[in-house]
């Protein structure tokens, strides 16, 4: 809604709703980028300080582990098919935000034209 005295536009409750939930969504197709390109859902111990740490943990106590190369290549196709499954999950994710984010603007737009049409009218 524009105030005709001073210049300014007013955003109903259901617009700002809109922008927050927008903004909300650019955080999260950031966060999912920054994981599709390293292929970690844990990129630094901010955003998960336990699973950033485990695997330091996990290394020591396989160092004094002893596995066949045959175990070991098992483990390592095991390894690749998750983090393949993982990176799917993750572009799913990102698509499925891309389009939130889409429907997000246009239903921004849509009620932006709403108001600039009652304004005409005014």
């Amino acid at each position: 809604m524009l105030n005709m005295s001073t210049n300014q536009v007013g955003l109903s409750a259901a617009m700002r709703h809109n922008i927050l939930s927008l903004q909300n969504t650019s955080k999260q197709i950031s966060q999912t980028q920054e994981r599709l390109s390293t292929s970690k859902k844990v990129n630094t111990a901010m955003d998960n300080p336990t699973n950033y740490f485990a695997p330091l943990s996990f290394n020591a106590k396989t160092d004094r582990l002893s596995i066949s190369p045959e175990a070991y290549e098992k483990f390592q196709q095991n390894a690749d098919s998750l983090t393949l499954a993982d990176t799917n999950e993750e572009a799913a994710n990102m698509l499925a935000l891309q389009t939130q984010q889409t429907l997000g603007i246009k239903s921004l737009s849509l009620s932006s034209q709403s108001a600039q049409n009652v304004m005409q009218l005014l």
